[in-house]
């Protein structure tokens, strides 16, 4: 596909961006939406925002067609008042991006979201402090960058267009796609563009070889979980996706503050959904009436509020918390499961075993996880 992709307009705007998407598709046109990121932008002397491009056998028809819409366009498309919430997939192009995307799709469909697919590529050479500010140096850099950014482009473009083959059209329709291609580390790009892009949920498949399940690539992911403060949702290499239109949901507490507002949060993501919930927690300890007491308390308290939802309460006595957690996961043919995970003081660092890479080891389920 290497030369045969033109830009045709830029928008700041991704409402914009969307509509003329969808006009162009009305025409028999597939287009493709790329947020180039600052940073390359500017290495590239390019101005940020998100650009429109079509297949080069399709310039002539789509340029009439904005011709046709007029200078009106942008600003009547601004006002229409039409807001999508943002999801944010970081993908490495592999079968475990796939599952990412699909669970995403799924989400997006119901949510009226838009998708954002990111991919994070290696820096193209290693810049030596030594030569690094030598005109020769930042010209090859330049030449190289623009390259692997070109590959990572076809990458995504195929990896979008296999998406589409295996999504119903419906489906893959409603979740508005658009892509960012920038060069670094995956767990220290993330912070910022989640900051900048502001999305209402991060989806990340753990078995990806950006995060995968190996020792080193395993801390990458607890590195990204721990360092954004959004709802994270892990899909795990070996989960089945088979669609989420009905989905039996588990919340793990642990009387934690953070819980209500986590759980409430989890009602409002899902609300589009039909879902049956299970609030559980695992005992391990001999405290079951101290913590039967607590789960009460903990239901009269969000009753009132929760009382449109189909949510049981239940204590679970297990020596192992993730056992107890696994086999109510098996025994309930539960779709997803969520909890949060409070930021670690040092005290909990040393006090404390690190549940959250045994979780995202052990459960094979799909994971919703709040900071």
């Amino acid at each position: 596909m290497k030369g045969n992709i033109v830009n045709i307009v830029t928008y700041q705007s991704h409402r914009v961006a969307y509509s003329l998407k969808n006009q162009l598709y009305s025409i028999g046109i597939e287009s493709f939406l790329l947020h180039t990121e600052s940073d390359i932008a500017e290495k590239r002397g390019e101005s940020k925002g998100i650009k429109i491009r079509v297949k080069e056998s399709d310039v002539e028809e789509a340029v009439k067609l904005l011709v046709q819409l007029g200078t009106d366009f942008e600003k009547n498309e601004e006002r229409s008042g039409v807001n999508y919430r943002r999801i944010l997939v970081p993908v490495d192009f592999s079968e475990n991006s796939v599952k990412a995307c699909l669970s995403a799709i799924g989400i997006a469909e119901k949510m009226k979201a838009e998708i954002k697919l990111l991919h994070v590529f290696k820096e193209p050479v290693e810049e030596p402090s030594r030569i690094k500010q030598t005109g020769t140096f930042e010209k090859y850099y330049r030449d190289e960058l623009r390259i692997a950014e070109e590959e990572s482009r076809e990458k995504m473009i195929k990896f979008i267009e296999k998406i589409k083959g295996i999504t119903e059209y419906e489906k893959y329709s409603k979740a508005n796609f658009h892509f960012s291609l920038i060069a670094g580390k995956l767990s220290a790009r993330i912070p910022a563009i989640c900051n900048s892009y502001k999305p209402d949920v991060l989806v990340i498949g753990s078995g990806s070889s950006a995060i995968s399940s190996k020792p080193e690539s395993q801390q990458t992911a607890i590195k990204i979980i721990e360092s954004v403060n959004l709802p994270i949702l892990v899909v795990p290499e070996e989960s089945d996706y088979k669609g989420i239109d009905n989905l039996s949901v588990l919340y793990v507490t642990d009387f934690l503050d953070s819980d209500h507002t986590s759980f409430r949060t989890l009602l409002a993501l899902l609300a589009p959904f039909n879902v049956k919930y299970y609030c559980i927690h695992v005992e391990s300890k001999d405290e079951e009436a101290i913590k039967e007491q607590k789960m009460e308390e903990l239901k009269n308290l969000t009753e009132k509020d929760y009382s449109n939802y189909d949510v049981d309460w239940l204590l679970i006595k297990n020596r192992d918390v993730i056992n107890g957690i696994q086999s109510f996961v098996e025994q309930n043919d539960i779709k997803l499961v969520s909890f949060t995970a409070p930021k670690r003081s040092m005290i909990y660092r040393l006090l404390n075993p690190n549940n959250l890479k045994r979780m995202m080891k052990q459960i094979k389920t799909p994971m919703f996880i709040f900071r």
